[in-house]
């Protein structure tokens, strides 16, 4: 891999979530952009080794890997966006499954609107699976229901934003901007 600056750093709060965050590093390996233009931070309470053996063998991307114990996920969050090196942070939870195109499109909705922006990347709801073959409850429907009325209303143009639906298991923000504002 190259050693060029990276334009995106996407970052990685984990605990100890090893089987989804395999999926997570291996989902990034497919992204349709050059794997130079991205790295990936893992922040965790989780040993660098362990991180590095979940990843696909010989990775695309440059992975680091930064040791947080005891931290909460915006302690973590904060500790990746200190060492990125990329020109736009994309900030994603360690259950994430990225499409191919995920990182394109991070980078294209803030190419179109400037670096003052901070984008909230739609996250379907994923109830939880003991559910399979059973119909909902009505707290499930409930929560199902809120979960796309808010995404639907954010979606609208026009739409002002309220610091409740900062959504940070998908997000990107110009790594300057989030310097500024001094992180979570």
């Amino acid at each position: 891999m190259s050693c060029a600056t990276p334009a995106i750093s996407v970052i990685i709060p984990t605990r100890d979530a090893r089987s989804v965050l395999r999926c997570t590093l291996a989902a990034l390996a497919t992204q349709t952009i050059p794997a130079e233009q991205y790295e990936v931070i893992v922040v965790g309470g989780v040993a660098d080794d362990a991180i590095r053996g979940l990843a696909p063998a010989q990775p695309p991307y440059h992975l680091r890997t930064v040791t947080r114990n005891g931290a909460g996920a915006a302690q973590r969050r904060n500790a990746g966006a200190v060492e990125a090196r990329g020109e736009l942070l994309v900030f994603i939870d360690d259950d994430m499954r990225a499409e191919p195109g995920f990182l394109a499109a991070h980078w294209n909705a803030h190419a179109e609107a400037g670096s003052r922006r901070v984008v909230v990347g739609y996250l379907p709801q994923q109830l939880d699976s003991s559910h399979e073959g059973k119909p909902l409850g009505w707290l499930e429907l409930d929560v199902r229901r809120w979960w796309e009325d808010t995404f639907h209303e954010m979606m609208q143009p026009g739409h002002r934003f309220t610091y409740t639906e900062m959504f940070s298991g998908n997000f990107s923000i110009a790594t300057a901007l989030f310097r500024t504002l001094g992180g979570f």
